[in-house]
């Protein structure tokens, strides 16, 4: 091959390697950001982390692909007075979340259920290193307190 030849090789391969490397750095770019408070107080947001400085970085969203619905103005005023609940009732997430907190709250409802039986009929307890031990009439009333406000709270 005569030189004109490899050089025109060399350019084109060099052109395609540079045109595959900027389609996929376009896809790996993620913009972060980074939250952190000042000496005075001050929150700031970034770009970029502070040197020297604790901070706290922030998820962003992904951005919304084409084909992916955004309320207009009218059908959001026509929302605007719904609760989230309700404005929100489409999504596959939310309702996972949803049932994960359903659930969550009746494992927290049976627990608080079984700590007050356990607390109202037994006076020895197993600590966590294995020792069984008689608690006091002040630890028992704590604890049957604790256990009646877990079942305000997580039994319906």
């Amino acid at each position: 091959m005569d030189g004109h030849m490899k050089h025109f090789l060399r350019l084109h391969l060099i052109f395609w390697l540079s045109l595959l490397g900027f389609t996929f750095s376009a896809f790996s770019v993620a913009a972060s950001s980074y939250k952190w408070t000042d000496s005075k107080g001050n929150v700031h947001y970034s770009q970029h982390p502070p040197k020297g400085k604790s901070y706290e970085k922030i998820k962003t969203p992904k951005h919304r692909s084409p084909s992916s619905p955004t309320p207009s103005p009218s059908s959001s005023d026509s929302n605007a007075d719904k609760g989230i609940d309700e404005y929100n009732d489409g999504s596959d997430v939310l309702k996972k979340e949803r049932a994960n907190n359903a659930e969550v709250r009746k494992k927290n409802c049976e627990s608080a259920k079984h700590n007050l039986n356990a607390y109202s009929v037994y006076r020895r307890i197993k600590d966590p290193d294995g020792m069984v031990r008689v608690i006091t009439d002040k630890e028992r009333a704590e604890a049957k307190k604790l256990a009646e406000e877990g079942i305000r709270e997580f039994c319906d």
